[in-house]
């Protein structure tokens, strides 16, 4: 075997005498929903709750969920020198608490147990720390767009559920923005791939640069982005767009001896009444920039009038 192609393996034991794998083990919670989105919490303090209602630590959108279905208690938080003992009981909830297939009103868990909450499965762990990093790192590209830096579709997807849910159980403001970049296409043929990348990663990190911590910027697909506000209504998502069109007016990418310049078309949507499902606010914001598009480009516009039977049923290029 050549030095190239040798591979060296370490024992755990080699791992932790590195440094690698010091510290106490961490007790975390994989939760599998109904929708087959995977979240991570790590348990951090004496108790914590687990339910439908927004006050549970962990909140699973589960209609067979209780508001509060169940808790998690660390009995031996204090004490940093064992290995953490977590015990999972039932909280009166309506259709029980499993434990590896079995109900129980408490149980105390070890590493690799499966917890049934309502249709929710929850996976029980305990990691040390270098499997929590390496955990980190797999979630992290696991939601996040390699070329933006933003939010993939699918964690889009998830958090619009979490979050339009949130908005409807609560009567909460959310708001929507999806943004466009005009002309994509032929920046692309006139240019190459590589400037309209460019173009999209400059985006990216303008959306970054401008987002609250509350707010979710996410690649929808191609050149479209989505910005999830939540606690944000219509008129400050609107103001917010207003302000990143005049920002993406700013930006330039390098093509050879040229520097291009590139504009966006933004559509607002926030949560009524009448919205039944995340879909309905996706298309709102989806008209109100089809709108923008064919008003002229480079412009914000809102969904006030939306109804399901205004949806364009025509496509409509960059």
């Amino acid at each position: 075997m050549s030095g190239s192609d040798k591979t060296i393996l370490f024992h755990a034991e080699e791992l932790r005498a590195r440094g690698l794998g010091c510290g106490r083990e961490h007790a975390v919670l994989i939760v599998l929903d109904e929708r087959k989105t995977s979240r991570r919490y790590e348990i951090k303090k004496a108790e914590c709750t687990a339910g439908r209602d927004e006050t549970c630590d962990i909140v699973l959108q589960d209609s067979n969920c209780s508001r509060a279905h169940a808790k998690f208690v660390f009995a031996n938080i204090d004490d940093a020198t064992a290995p953490p003992r977590v015990a999972v009981h039932d909280l009166q909830s309506t259709n029980g608490t499993f434990v590896n297939g079995s109900s129980v009103g408490s149980a105390e868990l070890k590493s690799g147990d499966k917890i049934l909450v309502g249709r929710t499965l929850l996976g029980f762990f305990l990691w040390d720390d270098l499997t929590l990093k390496a955990e980190d790192a797999l979630l992290r590209s696991a939601s996040t767009d390699g070329l933006t830096g933003l939010y993939n579709r699918g964690f889009f997807n998830s958090a619009l559920a979490k979050e339009f849910g949130r908005a409807a159980r609560y009567k909460r403001p959310l708001s929507l923005i999806l943004m466009d970049l005009d002309h994509f296409k032929a920046l692309n043929d006139a240019h190459g791939h590589t400037a309209g990348d460019r173009a999209l990663r400059e985006v990216g990190a303008l959306l970054l640069r401008e987002s609250r911590a509350q707010d979710l910027p996410c690649r929808y697909g191609g050149e479209e982005v989505a910005l999830l506000m939540p606690e944000t209504g219509l008129p400050g998502a609107a103001a917010h767009a207003q302000r990143l069109r005049v920002a993406v007016r700013d930006l330039s990418v390098q093509a050879g001896e040229a520097a291009l310049r590139f504009t966006a078309s933004f559509g607002v949507a926030a949560f009524e009444d009448w919205m039944r499902e995340p879909d309905h606010l996706l298309r709102a914001a989806d008209m109100a920039l089809y709108r923008a598009k064919r008003e002229g480009r480079d412009r914000v516009a809102t969904h006030e009038g939306y109804g399901e039977e205004s949806a364009p049923t025509e496509p409509l290029q960059g």
